[in-house]
């Protein structure tokens, strides 16, 4: 994707958005005449089969696709630059000698934190064997 959208030498980041950051952050900026689209496309393949760890953070910028801006499209080339620093990350399942067939949910919600709509936003991760599953 890095060579695709002509950013493979590109710096590395450590996050995919800047912390509290929110699509009105992205809104007020010229629009962008490119493959915004097709970006969005990648990104949300990426995210939905193996890389949750940016699924927030493209849901975000995603909202802007109607008209999408030369800001969201910096967002969404971080995106990009934070995939190219954590491309070696992974996680690990291990076999147990003493196997511990704990099944762990945790859950997070913040209360109407978009300023714009007011909606609220959750996630959840399943932990099987202290391994996250889902």
């Amino acid at each position: 994707m890095l060579k695709r959208f002509n950013i493979s030498d590109c710096k590395p980041c450590s996050t995919p958005l800047e912390p509290k950051c929110t699509p009105a952050d992205f809104a007020n900026s010229e629009l962008f005449e490119g493959p915004f689209c097709e970006l969005i496309g990648s990104l949300l393949y990426l995210a939905v089969t193996t890389r949750p760890d940016i699924l927030f953070s493209v849901n975000c910028l995603n909202q802007l696709q109607e008209k999408p801006t030369v800001a969201a499209w910096t967002g969404h080339k971080r995106i990009l630059r934070y995939l190219k620093g954590t491309k070696n990350f992974k996680l690990v399942y291990k076999k147990l000698h003493n196997p511990n067939f704990n099944i762990d949910l945790y859950v997070d919600a913040d209360w109407a934190s978009d300023t714009i709509d007011r909606k609220s936003v959750s996630g959840y991760i399943l932990m099987f064997c202290n391994c996250p599953i889902l």
